[in-house]
């Protein structure tokens, strides 16, 4: 219901506007005409003029133009205008303005086959009053002969309906192809939205993963730093240990070779000796590397 609103939006528009400077041109002539005592035709006309253009501005302003309204506004319209035209007798009181506004308001404000409709129906309207004021003569007096101007008429209306049909024609061609392209841009930023809103989720994603291998990198080096510490200590203590009984060890064998106990043994134990002090201090470096 809205998009088919949003489609009728620019001839809601001018036929607002057209019942609305219709409704004040007939309000006017309505003042003009109680100058007159008597109620005449021309007061009717009027009033009927207004009534209906009071009609449809205010379908149009409470959004209750449907085709129906739309379809008795203009039968009435038309057949106002052809009254109108026969009370005038004929092409007097400038009344083909009004005839020639008509036909460029039902094209305007109509769509699809609807304004070939009426304006068939004015015209026809407008032919048969001729041949009524032909019957009126009598056919005695040719009324074209004698007002030449209707056949200026004729053509001229004719011309505007063709005009105003053709640049409704190009007019509704533009409409659907700027139609069509919004529509293809909605498409498009409806994709661009799904896509923005994947590539959100994806970034959301990405981050919680990153977050999770952050904790798991904090924790791993926590562990590795707990198990270095603990190495370390180990090393330390064990280093500590080695030592106390490598002095020990030492000092026993200095001992021995004070006392000039010389034998195989002593030349084994004490290159043992040596061996287990070069070890020591290699066990050592590589502790104080460590730390």
């Amino acid at each position: 219901m809205e998009q088919k609103q949003r489609n009728f939006h620019f001839e809601s528009n001018v036929l607002l506007v057209a019942c609305l400077l219709g409704f004040i041109r007939s309000a006017i002539a309505l003042i003009d005409d109680l100058n007159d005592i008597q109620i005449h035709d021309d007061f009717l006309s009027d009033l009927s003029f207004g009534l209906l253009f009071l009609f449809m501005g205010a379908a149009i302003l409470f959004k209750r133009a449907s085709t129906p309204f739309l379809v008795f506004f203009y039968i009435a319209f038309v057949t106002l205008l052809i009254r109108s035209f026969l009370d005038a007798s004929g092409l007097q009181k400038s009344i083909e303005h009004n005839i020639f506004a008509g036909l460029i308001l039902i094209f305007l404000t109509l769509k699809d086959r609807l304004p070939l409709y009426f304006s068939a129906l004015l015209i026809t309207g407008v032919i048969g009053s001729f041949m009524y004021f032909e019957y009126q003569f009598a056919f005695s007096i040719n009324y074209v002969d004698q007002h030449y101007s209707s056949i200026n008429f004729l053509f001229a209306s004719l011309g505007t309906i063709g005009f105003t049909y053709y640049a409704k024609t190009v007019f509704e061609k533009k409409r659907a192809e700027l139609r069509e392209n919004a529509e293809s841009l909605n498409r498009k930023s409806i994709e661009l939205t799904k896509k923005n809103d994947l590539l959100v989720q994806q970034k959301e994603a990405l981050e919680q993963l990153t977050w999770e291998l952050d904790q798991k990198v904090i924790a791993r080096t926590a562990a590795l730093k707990s198990q270095v510490n603990r190495r370390e200590k180990y090393l330390t203590i064990t280093f500590n240990e080695l030592t106390e009984k490598y002095e020990n060890t030492i000092a026993i064998i200095e001992k021995m070779r004070s006392k000039e106990l010389e034998s195989e043994f002593m030349t084994m134990l004490h290159q043992s000796a040596e061996r287990l002090t070069t070890e020591l201090n290699e066990l050592k470096r590589k502790v104080n590397a460590d730390n």
